[in-house]
């Protein structure tokens, strides 16, 4: 078959995306010349021209991930540099769904959902970083099989995590992401938590007087035999007596 322009095919080397595609889609228009009467060269035809078109999207998407895909049956879990964001995502007339942020832009954000694989252009406003409990916890929610699966397969992605940096931290609360703080969302997910300090501060000169006061003053108001009482068990502590 004379292949025409297909130069860049028969090199492996193209310099955009788009290049690719229009040699893909010459190459099947070839094939349908060769093969006008065949149904089955017109059906693989525009299968390879989608399957094309799908990779590419997912390929602009984050390449690492197509490339996890290849070499991984669940390339979800697995881990890129630099990380994906784990969030609860919201498509509308949906609810909350465990998935990777992929990017933003403007008020859109990119995002593949955890169990179907499903890539999404979601507002910023219903995406939340990850908290341990689903956030619409009082929604009523059928269990279904495919969210059970995406749920366990968030829970890999972060023993991933954990395993490779020793650290995964949950949202405490609802947080909306911020467009302008996605690297440090991105840190706060992995870096140690830090306990607060409990500094002790020795009492001041004045406060212990205040305390010897309050002391005797306590002392005044018992009656005079437990205040004798109680200077004698204090003298036989000492050793006094």
């Amino acid at each position: 078959m004379d292949a025409g322009g297909l130069r860049a095919m028969k090199d492996k080397s193209y310099s955009s995306f788009d290049d690719f595609k229009a040699d893909i889609k010459e190459f099947t228009e070839l094939c349908k010349k060769k093969h006008p009467n065949s149904k089955e060269v017109k059906k693989s035809s525009v299968k390879l021209v989608k399957v094309v078109a799908s990779d590419l999207k997912y390929i602009k998407l984050c390449a690492q991930c197509y490339r996890n895909g290849i070499k991984s049956a669940n390339s979800m879990i697995e881990l890129c540099d630099p990380l994906h964001l784990l969030i609860w995502g919201k498509t509308e007339g949906f609810n909350y769904w465990p998935a990777k942020l992929m990017s933003v832009q403007g008020r859109k954000a990119n995002v593949i959902y955890f169990g179907e694989f499903l890539n999404a252009q979601v507002n910023v406003e219903d995406c939340l970083i990850y908290t341990e409990k689903r956030p619409d916890i009082k929604a009523r929610i059928v269990e279904y099989d495919l969210f059970k699966v995406a749920l366990k397969d968030a829970e890999k992605y972060i023993s991933n995590i954990k395993e490779k940096y020793g650290f995964f931290n949950y949202a405490e609360r609802i947080v909306h992401i911020n467009p302008e703080k996605l690297t440090e969302h991105c840190d706060n997910m992995i870096k140690p938590i830090e306990e607060p300090e409990i500094l002790t501060v020795p009492p001041s000169a004045s406060e212990q007087v205040d305390s010897t006061q309050k002391q005797n003053h306590w002392n005044h108001q018992l009656p005079i035999n437990f205040q004798r009482k109680a200077v004698y068990h204090t003298q036989e502590h000492r050793g006094v007596i």
